[in-house]
């Protein structure tokens, strides 16, 4: 679980890579986790 982001990171990166882009991960940002998980599930896509 702990190496987990490498992998989603390496991924992410990969893949809009390929399409020119540059991803931004907030999800590895703790405040952004709780606040995330705080929120109302019909709220999320």
């Amino acid at each position: 679980i702990k190496a987990l982001y490498l992998y989603d990171c390496l991924r992410a990166n990969k893949s809009t890579s390929a399409w020119g882009l540059e991803a931004r991960v907030p999800f590895l940002d703790k405040e952004f986790i709780n606040v995330a998980m705080g929120m109302d599930p019909e709220w999320k896509m």
